[in-house]
């Protein structure tokens, strides 16, 4: 007599479920393990089936059902740019018989999300077998290429209708602005569209600005409640002139195009009439430059907007001047290729002040430009920089990265940042400088801690990229937390992380590491340890880019073995007591 379980499938389906929500690295593992379930016995075939063809990585496994009729080329197509990148090519040979086509329908309607970037790794012979080859050249890199015919047959099977009726959320990438692929994959219930151009051959810009206009307005005719649309280039060609036909994408309410090449502010003022439309857009994302002069004053009301995120080329506070966004919270800025002095960029932090008083989170990043260098620290002075944002009222969330060349961050820096924002909850800084030499960087010092013991009295989370220890400032640090001084400490900490610790020369590091464990042991009494442990190689790792790894391994072990004596100073005290 099989268990009562068995007879409710909506119970095997959340069993299923669970499976399909392993870690990223074991999707491989949990699809064949769902497999394996649909083929056990009849009652768990539904089921199975239901999570297996949910959500699918790829989309072969459906075009495989219409094998051999699907088939891979034997040679396929190069790469016209690189040699080095071959295509596995896959063409339709023959139409698909009536039972083959009802059985790619059966499972097509099950599609609700569907990934594709034609990355040919995960395909079973996309790879060469011969293991012998020689090593002093490059490896050949094996993607994926439909030919177009393939989805003509395709939308002539289907009558019209679209592939994948019940599809929610699509992430595909297309080989050029001519292909129509999206057309048959998307259907009246897509709510996400995440587009990723790869060009297999060269298109002019011209090509991408008028054809993409076209694109986005026929996907928000065929999906109507499309909220999400995301569009990014790996060759920086112009897909920003896909936002001049989001304007019938009436319930769109996250809008991110790739930020090169970035978008004219002087010809802002189409883009601006077409976000003016866009009633329920609640996040945008976009490049800016400003090379001429704005000379037509538009502005985009987006009142519902509440995440803002701009890539700024220009340098120029007119830019900002097209956004009219009453409630924004959440403002991230990223200066590309700023100059040597960030006291530039004042002009730039009154605009801001003054366009987005509300904000709650506020984000910047310098990136300096790579082609410059500086033999002195560049100061990242606040009274000459970023000074103008301290008078936001409402920042609970900042975060600060300077990338790209030697840098200085005063103590009295992190100080005004704290004592200008009461309500602060959670502060990130992170300094990377050239090829991450980090004698090229001045961090603050334990000083800057004992400032948010003093003060920050509802700071829950520090992460910090790198922490200057100084000799001095220890010793005296510590007599000020002796037992016969009042108790300084912050107990609204919970997180903090340094990826890096500055010892002072000549000085043996188990000696400061000490010190420091018991300055942190006394200052913040509410440290989560596990969770600055599991954070510290979080910040700054999208920006570095290939570090060594022997470098930051060895960094990070000289933060956790401070957390570890402050774990073993915790459990000495509550033995003691």
């Amino acid at each position: 007599m099989p268990h009562p379980v068995l007879s409710n499938p909506d119970i095997l389906f959340e069993i299923f479920r669970q499976i399909a929500q392993g870690p990223e690295d074991a999707i491989c593992l949990s699809r064949a393990t769902l497999a394996g379930c649909a083929r056990v016995c009849k009652v768990f075939t539904d089921s199975a089936q239901r999570v297996l063809w949910e959500r699918l990585p790829s989309v072969f496994p459906l075009l495989n059902l219409l094998r051999p009729q699907f088939t891979r080329l034997v040679e396929g197509r190069e790469d016209m740019s690189d040699s080095d990148i071959l295509y596995d090519t896959y063409v339709l040979h023959d139409i698909p018989d009536a039972r083959q086509w009802a059985r790619f329908c059966h499972y097509a309607a099950r599609v609700r999300v569907l990934s594709e970037d034609f990355h040919a790794d995960s395909l079973e012979d996309s790879s060469s077998s011969d293991s012998e080859s020689d090593d002093s050249e490059p490896d050949e890199q094996y993607r994926s290429f439909i030919v177009p015919s393939v989805w003509v047959y395709l939308g002539r099977l289907s009558q019209g209708r679209p592939l994948l009726p019940a599809i929610r959320e699509l992430n595909w990438t297309s080989t050029g602005p001519d292909q129509t692929e999206l057309f048959l994959l998307s259907g009246p219930l897509l709510q996400t569209l995440r587009l990723h151009f790869r060009p297999l051959y060269g298109c002019s810009d011209d090509e991408y600005e008028m054809s993409l206009p076209l694109l986005a307005r026929t996907i928000a005719s065929i999906s109507p409640n499309i909220r999400e649309f995301v569009v990014t280039s790996e060759e920086g060609d112009p897909v920003y002139s896909a936002i001049h036909g989001v304007d019938r994408m009436k319930h769109l309410r996250t809008l991110r195009v790739d930020h090169r090449p970035a978008v004219e502010a002087a010809h802002f003022g189409e883009i601006a009439e077409t976000l003016h439309n866009l009633e329920e857009l609640e996040a945008l994302a976009l490049g800016l430059c400003c090379v001429h002069p704005i000379r037509q004053k538009s502005t985009a009301e987006l009142r519902a907007l509440k995440s803002l995120s701009i890539t700024d080329y220009s340098g120029k506070p007119e830019a900002y001047t097209v956004f009219h966004a009453p409630n924004l919270r959440s403002l991230s800025i990223e200066y590309v290729q700023v100059a040597a002095n960030v006291a530039s960029c004042v002009p730039v932090s009154q605009a801001l002040a003054r366009q987005f008083p509300a904000i709650t989170s506020l984000a910047l990043t310098f990136w300096l430009s790579s082609t410059l260098s500086y033999p002195r620290p560049i100061s990242l002075n606040l009274a000459d920089g970023i000074a103008p944002l301290l008078s936001l009222p409402n920042v609970v969330e900042f975060s600060l990265q300077f990338s790209g060349g030697t840098v200085d961050l005063p103590n009295q820096d992190v100080h005004a940042m704290i004592a200008a924002w009461p309500h602060l909850s959670s502060l990130s800084i992170a300094l990377i400088g050239p090829k991450d030499d980090y004698t090229h960087i001045r961090a603050p010092s334990i000083a800057a801690l004992m400032d948010v013991a003093r003060t920050a009295s509802r700071l829950k989370t520090i992460r910090l990229s790198h922490l200057r220890l100084a000799e001095e400032e220890l010793q005296q640090d510590l007599a000020i937390m002796s037992p016969d001084t009042q108790p300084l400490c912050c107990r609204s900490l919970e997180v903090l992380t340094v990826d890096v610790l500055q010892y002072p020369p000549k000085q043996k590091h188990k000696w400061v590491k000490e010190r420091l464990a018991l300055l942190v042991h006394g200052l913040f009494p509410s440290l989560d340890v596990r969770q600055s442990r599991l954070h510290t190689r979080s910040l700054g790792d999208e920006s570095r880019g290939d570090r060594d790894d022997r470098l930051n391994e060895r960094s990070r072990r000289g933060w956790n073995s401070v957390l570890a004596k402050v774990e073993a100073m915790r459990r000495s005290a509550g033995s003691g007591a």
